[in-house]
């Protein structure tokens, strides 16, 4: 799938009419056809027309837990953009986002979900802050370190510390990344949270890391811990 979230299946041209009362009661018919279609037009109406689109939330958010679509995809495609236009709208879909990482953390679709989870953190962290504990157990399970799962670790750590200990792990093992700005963002998440399990990898990397972000980031996390 690509940046424009997805395949030509399904797809309306840009200049077509975007009727929402007509998406809507596609969305509702749980047949697999029309439901692909209406997404597909929610697609399309992004570009010019977002924020004519956030009343379809609620029906993306219900589409993502049916398990018999195969366009999980460019759901969270839709629900990724729209969260960027107002993040208010999707926050409360945070539960259903989450729950489908869980079950599912190599799926296609992950990587746009927490795309959606990155942009909700960055404005809304406490909307997310109670998820932390499955968020870090997706993380642990995808084949390398996470860097939009990272950022949204770091977020929800900027503004509830005391959320990030189930976490503590996944980012400690972050430090490892070999993305500079993973382990700059891990840095910065686990100095928020006073993590003393990270003392030592801290050090090491405040001295010697090659990039002076991360250096700079792991000094000023070790002051935290002091």
């Amino acid at each position: 799938m690509n940046r424009e979230g997805g395949d030509a299946v399904g797809q309306q041209r840009p200049d077509a009419a975007f009727d929402l009362p007509s998406v809507l009661a596609r969305l509702d018919t749980r047949e697999p056809a029309e439901q692909r279609a209406a997404v597909a037009a929610i697609h399309d109406a992004l570009t010019d027309r977002p924020e004519a689109c956030l009343p379809a939330v609620p029906k993306l958010r219900d589409l993502l837990a049916q398990p018999e679509i195969d366009f999980r995809e460019r759901v969270g495609y839709c629900l990724a953009e729209l969260a960027t236009v107002s993040p208010s709208d999707v926050a409360p879909s945070t539960d259903g986002i989450v729950s489908v990482i869980v079950d599912d953390p190599a799926a296609p679709a992950t990587d746009e979900l927490l795309r959606c989870l990155e942009t909700i953190a960055a404005e809304r962290p406490s909307a997310v802050a109670d998820h932390v504990g499955a968020i870090a157990t997706v993380l642990d399970s995808r084949p390398s370190h996470d860097r939009r799962g990272v950022r949204v670790l770091r977020d929800i750590a900027t503004d509830r510390p005391e959320a990030i200990e189930p976490a503590a792990s996944v980012l400690v093992a972050a430090l490892e990344s070999d993305d500079p700005a993973i382990r700059a963002d891990a840095c910065t998440a686990l100095g928020h949270a006073r993590l003393e399990a990270a003392a030592d990898r801290l050090e090491g990397l405040a001295h010697r890391d090659p990039e002076p972000t991360v250096r700079e980031r792991a000094d000023w996390a070790l002051g935290r811990l002091q």
